[in-house]
């Protein structure tokens, strides 16, 4: 709580807003999960896919992945490194190729197509949350905190007052976009 207080400006021993300011950071939170498309904490997760003609790839719905408990690929279990390759960064799996090489393909080459071919069981989140995603979560706190009343006002004019909030990018204001955006997955 003293980090927001730090932030937003407000005395450590004023505590009439901290019921507010914990409301926010808690929905500020949620918000930013939501706009990344994902949960940034640790958690252990099940996915199953449906998969296309000739896919190769799945994108794992959480990242980074801190390890594959299990992998079935119609109902085998496969092996990491000697299947897939996972790329933790990003949640992408890519099934190894078995084929003979050349231009002879095998449906080794390939996920299984149809319904729910590929299961998946991993862990996956930050053990400590980034400091972009951090400061990202503050400025949100302090904007909403110092502009309940504004709503999405673009200006204000009031006599020789005047006022104009930031540019919004993708919904969220620009510096916080630009903190957010390394976070987000860049191709589904």
């Amino acid at each position: 709580m003293n980090e927001i207080k730090d932030y937003c400006k407000i005395d450590y021993s004023e505590e009439r807003y901290d019921t507010v300011l914990e409301l926010l950071n808690e929905h500020m939170t949620a918000s930013i999960k939501l706009w990344l498309s994902r949960d940034i904490t640790i958690g252990s997760y099940d996915e199953e896919f449906d998969i296309d003609y000739r896919q190769q790839t799945v994108f794992l719905h959480q990242y980074p992945v801190n390890g594959i408990v299990g992998l079935t690929h119609g109902g085998i279990l496969l092996t990491e490194d000697k299947d897939f390759y996972l790329y933790p960064n990003t949640g992408v799996i890519k099934i190894i190729p078995h084929g003979t090489g050349g231009s002879k393909v095998s449906s080794k080459d390939y996920w299984f197509e149809g319904l729910k071919k590929v299961e998946i069981k991993y862990q996956a989140g930050y053990e400590e949350i980034p400091e972009a995603i951090k400061q990202a979560t503050l400025k949100l706190v302090h904007r909403e905190f110092y502009d309940r009343e504004v709503d999405d006002i673009e200006k204000i004019n009031i006599g020789s007052y005047k006022q104009e909030r930031a540019k919004l990018a993708d919904g969220m204001p620009m510096g916080v976009y630009t903190l957010l955006h390394p976070y987000r997955r860049q191709f589904r």
